[in-house]
């Protein structure tokens, strides 16, 4: 037979018995007259025996069928139900998914767990490119001495253009030492990769290696890559072979596409000194520990040797007398390299972290509607269930049947859930701009695990919430047959009413919570920047991609710059090393004459170096001393000027115009520079943390330079097609990168704090309507049980307002109680939020108001719907309800 007859009679059975309750026939009697009109029950129970000597695989199918018809029954409440554990499933995936990559899961390398990542700490005098950095005579040193590692790695990634077959591009370059894919343990998907013996001799090995998804993007994945020659900034090299999937260097996140030997800086890059500059902290280093030696041992045993390195680069740096024996304090740290570095998770890990629990809270909101709503069900349906069980269904077949319907709920809303997790990402990387196509390569597809985790959640969830309603029907379907009985019991109303409160008091966390994280997105925006971002628009250019020298891109910039003031609605223009708003700047460790340094005290300022006229175009006010000028050239006198900050921490007392500060960088070269003027401060780096210490060189007097960041003060209309076309004429050979207006790089500073806002107030909005969907539930159902008792009080002559505040009475306890759980913990866990908001205290009233009132009028509507319907009662039909 193709159907379950226990649970066909089941089914027609308990409908007839309502058909005849309705006509006024008492239940024990209806329950008679139901099962007399079943023609050959007793065949039928029979049937039903046999049916049960099947195997176990036929009895799921079967038990999966009922399970679809009987769910479709309820139309109403399967829609519900799955798009509860869609949005409750989906969000949690889909943020975990990006805390997978980007916070959980290992460089994909052979044993990850025994890499760690060098962090110095102390002594630094020179370009430091980020505190983590060392030079690359100092990894060679350490190379050579260590006795803790199987291998130690350097690796410097930049960015170069690419020319093949007449076509040139952009790529994101690393350089890296000869050892890199050897103790890393890569290996090559095609050709070969990188040896020692590629990296022994500055210039002579002009070999690369490309990585997996660059050579599928830009070669087609063609099998013979391997000894095909591109030109990288214009110098030919030979590619060797490509690395196997999905290894992409060690940033995760990172967009890696082309591997070429450390000693072959000098032709893909305009910095090729700093390979034997000690002072020149560009590189990251990384080691393998040996099998048996620890982090704690290889550290110690480390720490001696690093000292003794950085007693060269002091030496290096020309640094002498007492106050420079700071140097010996200097350690270096061992940390966990299992992951890499990430400029995506340092700036997203906080954020994520906050939203994931967000997305916890929807999940646990979703999974205390469905409860309700199971619980609910179960009562509506334990007539049904108690003619089952008289004509012979087993208590357990009953909890297996109901039990199956919950997990193929959860099945079905975990698969709706992997759609809204897809979605979820896409608008995650719509709101990320141009990061966001480097999250969906981080991310891909879900993967395995993740598709694990998203099928976990559905099968705790339809456990969780299936099996305890699926017991408790079993258990106590009998008693609802009996002559008046109610169809639920007093306890679990309360309990439904419980679930209730807590969704409401978890909705008041997250509306809270998003309130919160608007008014900080808002704040940053109206923060005072200390410049003018109006009409100021800004791209950059490299001309170290066409083989420019310093001296050389110096002449070009001027050029540039020149054409690009003579274009028609251009204001004015300028230039500078670093872009604002990037987290971008370089820090050098600083001697400022007259201030004497405390122990311990940090030497290190951030400096951007500028072409005349950027405080101008900027509109950041000279208070005073004078401007970059066009005599401050490469060959000239050097100079610096310096922000309030500055002036303030280093000559509080004293007019500092005039003073000189020293540094060393390049080749261990000491520079000195006047100090000539004094500038307000502004937020250049991003706009939550207040001003650094800023001095500012001259961008002629910039050694390294290659590159630059142009700022164009245009007119209201633009001429972006005409300063392209300036660019384009002055210098045919080097592409326009990242044009786009401060606005719109603001916009970009500002994605973790939109990402941030935008979900907290999608999440708070789906747990308001989930809340009052619950109390919407929990009152109908509360209706539905008293129709009886408000008809008698409405025949007794109550007034229908009198019954509308008895319902709505009742809406506002739960809805009171929920708040008021709510906000206590909304205090309590304000402080796990704290370092995410700006210019708004983490228990501030008015949100927490906000909140509040937002809740009680989601719950003042949901309960007023079946509170009117209440009012409208029939008092003669309500009696004959039993």
């Amino acid at each position: 037979m193709e159907r379950d007859l226990d649970e066909e009679i089941a089914y027609h059975v308990a409908r007839r018995v309502e058909e005849e309750i309705a006509r006024g026939v008492e239940p024990t009697e209806a329950r008679r007259i139901a099962i007399r009109a079943m023609e050959g029950i007793e065949q039928h129970k029979e049937a039903c025996r046999d049916m049960r000597r099947t195997t176990p695989v036929e009895d799921l199918i079967r038990d999966l069928r009922y399970a679809a018809r009987s769910l479709l029954r309820s139309p109403a409440f399967t829609a519900v139900t799955l798009l509860s554990l869609a949005l409750g499933i989906g969000a949690n995936t889909a943020i975990y998914s990006l805390i997978d990559k980007l916070l959980v899961e290992s460089l994909p390398v052979e044993n990850p767990r025994e890499l760690v990542m060098f962090q110095p700490e102390g002594y630094r005098s020179g370009w430091i490119m980020d505190r983590s950095n060392v030079s690359y005579p100092l990894y060679r040193g350490l190379s050579e001495a260590q006795d803790g590692f199987t291998g130690l790695l350097a690796e410097r990634s930049d960015n170069a253009s690419m020319e093949y077959n007449g076509v040139t591009q952009r790529v994101a370059i690393a350089a890296v030492s000869g050892n890199y894919f050897q103790v890393l343990g890569v290996r090559p998907a095609a050709g070969r990769l990188l040896s020692p013996d590629d990296n022994r001799t500055p210039g002579a090995h002009p070999v690369a290696v490309l990585t997996h998804g660059f050579w599928r993007e830009r070669f087609g994945a063609d099998p013979a890559i391997a000894g095909r020659s591109v030109r990288i900034n214009g110098y030919p090299f030979t590619i060797a072979g490509v690395a196997q999937s999905p290894f992409n260097g060690l940033e995760v996140g990172g967009t890696l596409d082309v591997i070429v030997p450390a000693m072959m800086l000098r032709q893909v890059t305009t910095y090729g000194d700093a390979l034997e500059s000690r002072s020149s902290y560009i590189f990251n280093l990384y080691g393998r520990l040996k099998p048996g030696v620890t982090r704690a041992g290889a550290e110690a045993r480390l720490q001696p040797l690093y000292l003794a390195q950085v007693e060269q680069d002091v030496a290096a740096a020309g640094a002498r007398g007492p106050s420079d024996d700071r140097w010996r304090e200097s350690k270096v740290h061992l940390v966990d390299g299992r992951r890499g570095t990430s400029r995506l998770r340092s700036t997203l890990q906080t954020p994520l972290t906050a939203l994931l629990a967000m997305t916890v809270v929807v999940l646990l909101i979703a999974c205390a509607n469905i409860a309700g709503l199971l619980m609910a069900r179960s009562a509506a349906r334990a007539k049904e269930i108690g003619i089952r069980l008289a004509i012979g269904a087993s208590r357990r077949r009953i909890a297996r049947q109901l039990l199956t319907e919950s997990l193929l709920l959860a099945a079905a809303g975990g698969l709706l859930g992997l759609l809204v997790a897809n979605a979820t990402l896409r608008a995650l990387v719509a709101q990320a701009g141009e990061s966001g196509q480097r999250l969906l390569a981080v991310i891909g597809f879900l993967d395995t695990r993740v598709l694990g985790v998203a099928f976990a959640a559905s099968l705790i969830t339809g456990l969780t919430f299936g099996v305890l309603p699926a017991l408790r029907a079993s258990r106590q379907a009998a008693v609802h047959l009996k002559a008046g009985a109610s169809s639920e019991r007093a306890g679990h109303v309360r309990l439904r009413k419980a679930l209730v409160t807590a969704q409401v008091a978890l909705g008041i966390v997250l509306v809270a919570a998003a309130g919160l994280f608007q008014r900080t997105l808002q704040n940053l925006r109206t923060t005072e920047t200390g410049f003018e971002a109006s009409h100021l628009a800004q791209f950059s250019l490299n001309a170290g991609y066409a083989g420019h020298q310093p001296a050389g891109t110096a002449v070009l910039f001027d050029r540039i710059l020149s054409g690009l003031r003579a274009i028609p609605g251009v204001e004015s223009a300028t230039a500078a090393t670093f872009p604002i708003f990037a987290n971008s700047h370089v820090n050098f460790w600083l001697e400022v004459e007259g201030y004497n340094y405390a122990e311990n005290e940090n030497r290190s300022c951030v400096s951007n170096a500028l072409a005349p006229g950027y405080f101008r175009i900027m509109g950041m006010k000279l208070l005073r001393g004078r401007d970059f000028a066009a005599s401050d050239a490469r060959n000239a006198p050097r100079v610096t000027i310096v922000n309030e900050t500055f002036a303030r921490k280093y000559f509080p007392n004293r007019d500092p115009i005039g003073h000189r500060i020293r540094l060393s960088w390049g080749l261990g070269t000491r520079y000195s520079y006047e100090i000539v003027g004094v500038v307000k401060d502004a937020r250049l780096a991003n706009l939550r943390d207040a001003p650094e210490r800023n001095f500012f060189m001259p961008l002629a007097q910039w050694d390294p330079l290659n590159s630059a960041v142009f700022y164009v003060r245009v007119r209201p209309g633009g001429v972006s097609a005409d300063i392209r076309n300036t660019v384009q004429r002055l210098a045919p050979a080097i592409p326009i990168t990242g044009y786009r207006t401060i606005e719109q790089q603001i916009d970009r500073l500002l994605t973790p704090e939109r990402l941030v806002a935008s979900l907290s107030l999608a999440f708070g909005l789906l747990a308001t309507g989930l809340a009052a969907f619950g109390l919407y539930g929990v009152t109908a159902f509360s209706v539905a049980r008293r129709t009886r008792e408000i008809g008698i009080r409405i025949a007794l002559g109550a007034q229908r307002s009198t019954v509308l505040g008895m319902v709505l009475t009742d809406v506002g306890r739960m809805a009171a109680f929920g708040i008021a759980i709510g906000l206590a913990l909304s205090l309590a866990l304000s402080r796990y939020v704290e370092s995410q908001l700006f210019g708004v205290a983490p228990r501030d009233v008015a949100t927490l108001a906000a909140a509040a009132l937002l809740l009680s009028a989601a719950a003042l509507f949901s309960g007023w719907l079946p509170a009117r319907r209440a009012t409208r009662v029939d008092p003669v039909r309500a009696l004959r309800q039993d």
